[in-house]
């Protein structure tokens, strides 16, 4: 989250220098929008950067490029992240994973379906998985609902099966 006092300094700095006025609530929704992308020292930075190199106001998503890289650079980061977790098993590894990368590690089939697939079908899920990056939004409740995979299906049947066997004979 960008510090309020700091965004609007910045902001102002911005507005001046690109000869832009924005009303309060335009203010308000791109504080929101990038604080869901930069902390308060990753926005400095960006207005910084922004401030040298761009010829007109910036979008979020260039204030977020300035920083981070581009989305294609961003996606491929978190692929090489997600590849490494399937490879040794370990889910915490992707602590550090954009709701972005985690939406698009779900829909490619998650880790389990990296871990088993083969190299000829990485390429294609990388591939996926970047597209997806890179077009989902951070809002993950306008995703479609993706199928529950054969284990996830059998962790439920497991569990509703022993909840409902009282007497052993599952009535």
């Amino acid at each position: 989250m960008i510090d309020r006092q700091v965004f609007e300094q910045e902001i102002a700095i911005l507005m001046d220098w690109f000869n832009r006025d924005f009303e309060p609530k335009t203010l308000k929704r791109l504080h929101q929008r990038l604080s869901a992308h930069l902390s308060t020292k990753q926005f400095v930075q960006a207005a910084l950067i922004v401030f040298d190199e761009s010829h007109f106001f910036p979008t979020v998503e260039e204030f977020v490029s300035a920083v981070k890289g581009d989305a294609e650079t961003l996606a491929l980061q978190e692929w090489d992240l997600c590849v490494k977790a399937a490879a040794r098993t370990d889910k915490g590894m992707l602590s550090g994973l954009s709701s972005q990368g985690q939406s698009a590690l779900h829909l490619v089939g998650g880790l389990h379906k990296l871990g088993m697939a083969t190299e000829d079908d990485l390429r294609w899920l990388k591939k996926e998985f970047v597209a997806m990056c890179k077009s989902t939004p951070a809002d993950e409740k306008s995703l479609p609902q993706s199928r529950a995979s054969e284990y996830e299906q059998l962790d439920v049947v497991r569990s509703l099966s022993g909840k409902l066997s009282f007497n052993g004979k599952g009535r």
